[in-house]
């Protein structure tokens, strides 16, 4: 949204609802290359060249092309499900665990969610009293409510979770499902056809572990309860 509202009129984009509608072929939505906001290192580094003046016109021009192409291929990129996407905020631990104007059990998008109302409903209110820690990446607290047992070994909190997983399991963008469709061609190539889903995905998931955890397959040291699992068993 930063990048668009540097080259739209104002009075075009009001909130990020409106960009997957806008016709960004119309030209007069656009500022014109003076008044948008090119950066001020370049406007600092065009002023002091010594380029005429219908040079650093046809540069600026140039830039302002290149960021009108910039946010079309962001619109093209934005996935139809915003309205669900833009749950997102709601399962933030600081939400999930404040006590103070916490979403509403109808604010959650309840398709996630595989169990009846009344079960989210009291899942919600009782996880903001439960004592989890607010400290840590979300995926690993969502990991964790999903594993929480109360005293009577029942997990009380898994309909919950599970959806909120679900949502954050979504590809925010076409550009993350693009990626994994190039990751498989790498894989699965010529020689390697016969590969089998399983095999697959499992490569995958490694290959992407290691680079959202900040590892390369030269880097990361297994720990001993894995290396102990390879024996004659799994052959």
């Amino acid at each position: 949204m930063t990048t668009v509202r540097r080259i739209l009129k104002p009075s075009v984009l009001r909130n990020h609802k409106q960009l997957r509608e806008l016709d960004l072929t119309q030209s007069g939505i656009f500022l014109s290359p003076l008044d948008a906001d090119l950066g001020t290192t370049f406007m600092d580094k065009l002023e002091e060249s010594r380029l005429a003046p219908d040079m650093k016109e046809r540069i600026s021009s140039r830039c302002m092309d290149f960021l009108k192409e910039l946010v079309k291929q962001y619109q093209l990129r934005l996935p139809a499900s915003m309205e669900i996407l833009s749950k997102l905020e709601l399962f933030c631990l600081k939400s999930v665990m404040s006590t103070i104007n916490r979403p509403g059990v109808k604010d959650l998008p309840a398709d996630l969610f595989s169990c009846p109302i009344g079960t989210l409903e009291t899942q919600w209110r009782n996880v903001a009293t439960a004592n989890f820690s607010d400290d840590q990446d979300i995926d690993k607290f969502w990991l964790e409510v999903e594993a929480f047992k109360d005293v009577g070994g029942h997990k009380c909190f898994q309909e919950l979770a599970q959806g909120a997983i679900r949502l954050l399991v979504l590809p925010v963008s076409n550009a993350h499902v693009e990626r994994a469709f190039s990751l498989v061609s790498l894989l699965k190539d010529d020689t390697r056809n016969c590969m089998g889903l399983p095999l697959l995905s499992s490569i995958m998931e490694v290959r992407t572990g290691l680079v959202r955890n900040g590892f390369t397959s030269a880097t990361f040291k297994p720990p001993k309860q894995l290396l102990e699992r390879f024996d004659s068993t799994i052959y």
